[in-house]
């Protein structure tokens, strides 16, 4: 019993000092080119920025199986996968991808609210998505953990005349999970 209860302080202790702590993620930006509401279809090309901070100092970080989603009012428009990456001790990392959509189908509800709000705005609030599984490294140490990424109302300057945009702003924080 005694060697199970020093086993436990051990791992407890052991995990206040590591402790592990989820990336830092900012999208730098966002760009849309070739957009274009009509008829229910949706068409559009869009490039983005993310920089991705491991905080730990302790700790590298491994990224796999990261799939990178667009949608609008939880209606998704895109999707695509990215390359694995690895991440050191306190390291960033700049990711790029780019998402397109061709003459996709959506409701007639969401395709108005995207007109309407391209016409009120000039600008359109899209949300990214990036789920990946991240391995938390530290020796000997492995811990794989599901991670989310949430960048929500992401607003993107899309004139009612011109199918090219990008974000509105500076730099946006992400929240992870």
């Amino acid at each position: 019993m005694a060697f199970l209860l020093i086993l436990g302080l051990i791992l407890f202790i052991f995990f206040l000092v590591v402790r592990p702590q989820l990336p830092d993620v900012y999208l730098n930006s966002l760009s849309v080119s070739n957009f274009n509401v009509s008829n229910n279809q949706v068409s559009g090309k869009w490039d983005l920025q993310v920089q991705i901070r491991n905080p730990n100092s302790k700790m590298s970080l491994y990224y796999d199986s990261i799939l990178c989603a667009l949608s609008y009012h939880r209606a998704s428009l895109s999707d695509t996968r990215l390359q694995p990456f690895e991440q050191g001790k306190k390291d960033q990392t700049v990711v790029n991808a780019t998402l397109s959509v061709s003459g996709t189908y959506v409701e007639g509800r969401l395709a108005d609210d995207i007109g309407k709000e391209r016409g009120a705005k000039g600008s359109v609030e899209f949300d990214l998505r990036i789920i990946s599984y991240v391995t938390f490294r530290y020796g000997a140490f492995r811990r794989r953990r599901y991670v989310t990424v949430y960048c929500d109302d992401v607003a993107v300057g899309v004139p009612v005349r011109s199918g090219s945009g990008k974000m509105v702003g500076s730099a946006q924080r992400c929240k992870t999970y």
